[in-house]
């Protein structure tokens, strides 16, 4: 039987100092897996970092098309359907690929370029404005969205609470790097009695909301009749290139 596959890119775009970090996450029943995580090399401009997202929804595509084609030479039974009367695998596989692009700050000018110049379909590039407050709105399939930090950041750590975490994450430098920023990322509050979540003072937090915001469509569960229910997923892996 063939899997219904659906990849999310989480895109923080860099600010000041910051370099532009992406993760890559499917479900997996009640589980993420994060297939890959990387940053992208400082001082691009707003162009070359729209393309670079445009190359990595575009490799996650092929990796997903792939995984899709392998799938359906294991299925047995079923219609014959000649090669020449599906269509191009591609096309099946970017349906399932989505963009979810933190909108704040310079983030409106780069997602104009994503959507304008990479070749995503328009719905599947989600522009999320990340606010103060404890409320959200958003959607797959929809240009814009909001979510407060404080709501982004509970829905990770719900999934990397449980034991063992629900969430599961790649291995090597970036990696390495990701747990460092959950080490140092803590909860205040403010002068004006306000909570809020953040790296400590003149540390990182890039890769956390990333990988928050890959996570962020899956985690939300659906109520059917007042019981929690998950999508299936399966896991898909990708590469990032500096």
């Amino acid at each position: 039987m063939e899997r219904h596959r659906q990849v999310v890119i989480g895109i923080d775009l860099a600010k000041k100092v910051d370099r532009t970090c992406i993760a890559v996450t499917e479900q997996l029943g009640r589980e993420f897996v994060c297939g890959d995580l990387g940053r992208l090399p400082q001082g691009l401009d707003y162009g070359a970092q729209a393309r670079r997202i445009g190359r990595t929804y575009h490799q996650t595509v092929a990796v997903v098309a792939a995984a899709n084609e392998k799938d359906a030479r294991r299925a047995r039974g079923g219609f014959f359907r000649a090669p020449y009367m599906n269509p191009p695998a591609e096309v099946d596989a970017a349906a399932s690929v989505w963009c979810v692009i933190d909108a704040s700050g310079v983030g409106e000018a780069v997602i104009d370029g994503v959507r304008e110049y990479c070749g995503i379909p328009e719905s599947h590039v989600l522009g999320i404005q990340i606010t103060g407050g404890v409320s959200h709105k958003f959607r797959l399939g929809d240009k814009n969205g909001s979510v407060s930090k404080q709501f982004l950041i509970s829905q990770l750590r719900r999934l990397t609470g449980f034991d063992p975490p629900l969430l599961k994450l790649p291995r090597g430098s970036e990696a390495k790097a990701l747990r460092q920023e959950l080490e140092v990322f803590e909860f205040n509050i403010t002068d004006t009695a306000h909570p809020q979540w953040g790296a400590r003072q003149g540390q990182h937090d890039d890769m956390i909301i990333a990988l928050a915001l890959s996570t962020l469509p899956g985690a939300l569960p659906v109520y059917h009749g007042g019981s929690e229910s998950y999508i299936d997923r399966t896991l898909v892996t990708n590469r990032i290139e500096d």
